[in-house]
């Protein structure tokens, strides 16, 4: 049972300039083991259509918001609200992409890219979501309006997209809930600066992305880019890294991903503190799903009922998902990050023990 996969944080699926269909381009990203997409709306009536292809598909998000090549477009008074009311949709994880670009002359004036900036990053903090952030020959200037922003809303989190290497902008991050997501480009041959940057991102903050249909990565530079590709920059990224593959893919899409997207939320779920934890691992109901959730910092266990969230729950403590419709083969363990056990519900309550009291000793 295949359990983790690719996200391509980044593409723009939903308006192809070349005319390919999203149901070809979800195809090939299967193929690819690439089963979750966020494509990127970059005005209003582009982010418009990335929310009406997010909501066609269970496997697709759409991030809503203006670019800031079109910040001179954008009037307050009459759109933030649109943009609000559009990134209040439960299918819209993100606002973005928006930022500062100062790369061309012929780019709006700072005063207005500062503005768009602004409202983008209020409305992100506004409604809890991510914010994607396209900046350009502007790192200082992007830090400074974010600072400000933090100040107002202080849970503030997104990701500096299609990074440039920016050394500013890493440790700006460090104390921060903002992640860095690499695109194609990390594996041309001159990208040395991104290549740098990379192997002094945390792993924890870094996530891999298309920016379909430019940037497509080695082997396929060149050629139009599409979400399947993600698939070769995240082989690239674990090669130069040094890490084994499946764990990247594991510690990408389970844990920065849901982080950032679909952080686990206590209270969304029914929680039972279980007192002498290592002795008191039972099975308390008959849902088809629940986890047993140890915090090995803490020594104390969790039951929690999952129901069907299971995609959706992140936690950097160890978790037992159990679950009736699985067999005891489907296994999977990455204990370089705490362990992910997944067991059938008729699982033996002992053995159960046993496994957390490994985890603990091991801890």
């Amino acid at each position: 049972m295949e359990i983790n996969f690719w996200t391509d944080t980044h593409a723009h699926i939903h308006d192809d300039e070349y005319g390919r269909s999203v149901d070809e381009f979800i195809s090939l990203a299967s193929d690819k083991n690439v089963k979750r997409i966020i494509t990127i709306g970059i005005d209003y009536d582009d982010s418009i259509k990335a929310l009406k292809t997010a909501e066609l598909y269970d496997n697709i998000y759409a991030a809503v918001g203006m670019h800031p090549e079109y910040a001179d477009k954008y009037i307050r008074d009459r759109d933030f609200d649109k943009f609000f009311e559009l990134a209040s949709n439960k299918k819209v994880i993100a606002v973005g992409e928006t930022g500062l670009d100062f790369y061309y002359e012929e780019n709006p004036d700072e005063k207005y890219q500062n503005i768009l900036f602004q409202d983008m990053a209020d409305i992100a903090g506004r409604l809890d979501k991510a914010l994607v952030i396209h900046s350009r020959n502007a790192a200082q200037e992007t830090i400074k309006i974010l600072d400000e922003a933090i100040k107002k809303h202080s849970k503030l989190k997104g990701i500096f997209h299609c990074f440039d290497g920016k050394e500013c902008v890493l440790d700006w991050i460090k104390d921060k809930n903002f992640y860095i997501s690499y695109a194609g480009n990390v594996t041309f041959k001159n990208a040395d600066n991104l290549r740098y940057a990379l192997s002094n991102t945390p792993l924890d903050r870094l996530l891999i992305e298309t920016d379909s249909p430019y940037l497509a990565p080695v082997p396929v530079r060149g050629k139009k880019n599409m979400p399947a590709n993600v698939s070769y920059t995240g082989e690239y990224v674990a090669e130069f890294l040094n890490i084994p593959y499946n764990i990247l893919v594991i510690t990408n899409d389970d844990d920065v991903f849901t982080k950032l997207h679909f952080e686990f939320d206590a209270n969304k779920y029914e929680l039972q503190r279980l007192t002498n934890p290592l002795l008191s691992v039972e099975i308390l109901n008959n849902n088809n799903y629940y986890a047993v959730v140890a915090d090995l910092s803490m020594k104390e266990i969790f039951m929690v009922d999952m129901l069907n969230n299971i995609g959706f729950v992140h936690t950097n403590m160890p978790v037992v998902l159990l679950s009736s419709n699985i067999t005891a083969d489907d296994i999977l363990l990455t204990y370089e990050f705490g362990f992910l056990e997944i067991l059938p519900k008729d699982y033996k309550k002992g053995e159960i023990k046993k496994l957390i009291e490994c985890a603990v000793i091991s801890s």
